[in-house]
């Protein structure tokens, strides 16, 4: 078994509330509560002998009107539910910089994605 060791302040454990969680062990720990992997928790939790953790850095998001209301389809883009990657510059884009948006909240990448 895996412990996790430290404090996780705004950080979603899933199944758990937020805590000192020094004394906590899982069989498996999921780092991101996207589709993904919130699918995997799901599926090794049927199983009775195994115990599961998730970690997410975001937080849960469903009564933010940028998430939840179709018609502010990219509004989420570039606020605090949003990690705004940047590439380096790339060579061949003439040098220019990529933004790459990714979800930073319960459900991933498609909380913004409309």
């Amino acid at each position: 078994m895996l412990p996790i060791l430290g404090y996780f302040p705004p950080v979603l454990l899933l199944l758990l509330p937020i805590f000192r969680a020094s004394s906590l062990e899982f069989d498996y720990i999921i780092i991101g509560a996207g589709p993904s992997g919130l699918t995997l928790a799901n599926r090794l939790s049927e199983l009775s002998d195994i115990t599961v953790g998730v970690i997410e850095a975001g937080a849960e998001v469903k009564n933010n009107p940028n998430v939840t209301d179709v018609d502010k389809f990219t509004v989420a883009l570039g606020t605090a539910i949003d990690w705004q990657y940047e590439s380096t510059d790339q060579i061949y884009a003439a040098g220019q910089t990529i933004e790459y948006h990714s979800g930073k909240a319960l459900g991933g990448t498609s909380t913004i994605n409309g």
